[in-house]
């Protein structure tokens, strides 16, 4: 999230994560409120990955030793 950066003059394409997927893989989903995206308080990103939905959409699995 680029757009969360204080220098960074130039919005990127930010939106609600509902406007691009019915589900999502992370959580919390992404909100609008107005035209800004609320940063979480929390250490990172502030998203968790949805380990169930990530695994519906996933078509292919490697795993490396």
């Amino acid at each position: 999230m680029i757009s969360n950066f204080s220098k960074y003059l130039t919005t990127n394409d930010i939106a609600a994560s509902h406007r691009y997927y019915n589900t999502d893989i992370i959580e919390p989903e992404v909100e609008l409120d107005g035209t800004f995206i609320n940063v979480s308080e929390e250490k990172r990103l502030g998203y968790k990955v949805d380990f169930e939905n990530l695994a519906k959409f996933t078509v292919e699995q490697k795993e490396l030793v």
